[in-house]
């Protein structure tokens, strides 16, 4: 977060301190991306006000955030952006302001390579095909029958 002296409106320094909270951001974003192969799917933003009310606005990181293959340099305009909007969606409960922070949550698993339908496809015959040989092993009972049978028979 970033603590200064109080702005009674929007674009009278909060813009700045937005912009310093994006740049921040955004390595931490990209660290995280190069580190775990994780990337956020929530943006908040967190305001408090010289009198002391606080409050946060949230949106979904758009796909610019979520790209995997960005740059601090191309994160940090997006996350400006979504400041900036999250900013004017507070509207005057953000004002007048003293802290703002810019936070990212909700981080999800990166998908690893891409399969094409095919590769699906392909696997799903050769599991076939494997599960054929294997037609000795015991199979569970139809579902009508474990139903019939519940009450009497544990599974």
């Amino acid at each position: 977060f970033k603590s200064f002296s109080e702005v009674k409106v929007r674009g009278e320094g909060t813009d700045k301190w937005l912009r310093v909270l994006s740049d921040e951001l955004a390595e931490r974003i990209v660290t995280e991306r190069e580190t775990n192969s994780r990337l956020p799917k929530t943006i908040t933003l967190h305001f408090r006000g010289s009198d002391g009310n606080q409050g946060s606005r949230s949106m979904p990181a758009s796909s610019g955030v979520s790209a995997e293959g960005a740059t601090v340099e191309s994160l940090s305009p997006v996350l400006l952006e979504h400041g900036q909007t999250l900013l004017e969606r507070a509207g005057k409960e953000a004002f007048p302001c003293t802290r703002l922070a810019l936070g990212a949550s909700d981080f999800r698993e990166m998908m690893t390579g891409t399969s094409s339908i095919s590769h699906f496809f392909s696997s799903a015959s050769s599991a076939s095909s494997s599960s054929t040989a294997k037609s000795t092993a015991p199979r569970d009972p139809p579902l009508q029958q474990q139903r019939a049978t519940a009450g009497r028979t544990q599974w």
